[in-house]
């Protein structure tokens, strides 16, 4: 189990290649599982979708590019400053040392 000094927090320093190969990886999964009726393993797999780190990742990097060139980020009409995406990466468990799937 890594620990919170091992998770990487750094933007600039996620592989999101590696990141994106593991989400379509379970999502073929969870399709293959879908389309064989084994609800079971859907579900669990699901499940581990929703706990996976790089899933989170991904997602927070869809949502930041999604909203970069908006002249209105949010409903307080001011532009988001980008420059701190870092912020942005999930922090959840780290402090806690919990390990992500994916």
């Amino acid at each position: 189990m890594p620990d919170a000094a091992s998770v990487v927090l750094d933007w600039d320093a996620v592989d999101w290649r590696a990141a994106e190969d593991d989400v379509q990886r379970l999502r073929q999964r969870i399709f293959t599982a879908s389309q064989v009726g084994d609800v079971k393993k859907v579900r669990n797999l699901q499940k581990l979708m929703l706990r996976s780190r790089a899933n989170t990742l991904v997602s927070v990097r869809r949502v930041a590019g999604r909203n970069a060139g908006r002249a209105t980020a949010g409903i307080d009409g001011e532009r988001a400053d980008h420059s701190g995406l870092g912020s942005l990466l999930p922090r959840r468990g780290v402090e806690r040392g919990i390990r992500y799937g994916g």
